[in-house]
């Protein structure tokens, strides 16, 4: 009689989804990363109901995301430069430490993130100093201070 095969932390499950997800993704073009994000949202495998999948550290760049698959997604350290992100639902994303240089956001999709700690916005600045600029100023007072 054989001993039952030890059971897999989900933990491990997580991390070996993420490491294989990040990897194919390097090896595609722009158009092809969308396919597997849409399969993967489809899934239910990146929103924080049934998340398996993180896509931090994700190398999404020039990726046209602009259908919204990314509500509740793990996108921090993510590479989305020049990314579409039109119209694509932020809401409570975490894009701490995201490049996002060259996306057109708007502001009630940074309003939405969960995070934005760290990132390089769309003209090159660290969230953090972008909020000391008149723009960055006007926004916290209009979205920001709105939902705390």
């Amino acid at each position: 009689m054989r001993a039952p095969p030890p059971e897999e932390d989900p933990k491990d499950v997580h991390v070996v989804a993420q490491a294989r997800t990040v990897t194919v993704l390097r090896g595609m073009d722009a158009m092809h990363k969308r396919d597997v994000l849409h399969f993967l949202h489809s899934a239910s495998l990146i929103d924080t109901s049934g998340k398996v999948v993180s896509l931090s550290h994700a190398p999404l760049s020039r990726v046209d995301l602009s259908e919204g698959y990314l509500p509740a997604a793990d996108l921090s350290n993510a590479v989305l430069r020049e990314a579409n992100l039109n119209l694509a639902d932020l809401s409570n994303a975490n894009l701490s430490n995201a490049n996002l240089q060259g996306v057109g956001l708007s502001d009630e999709q940074i309003a939405a993130a969960e995070s934005l700690e760290g990132a390089t916005m769309p003209i090159g600045q660290k969230y953090e100093d972008w909020l000391g600029t008149p723009e960055g100023q006007e926004w916290f007072n209009t979205y920001k201070k709105g939902r705390q």
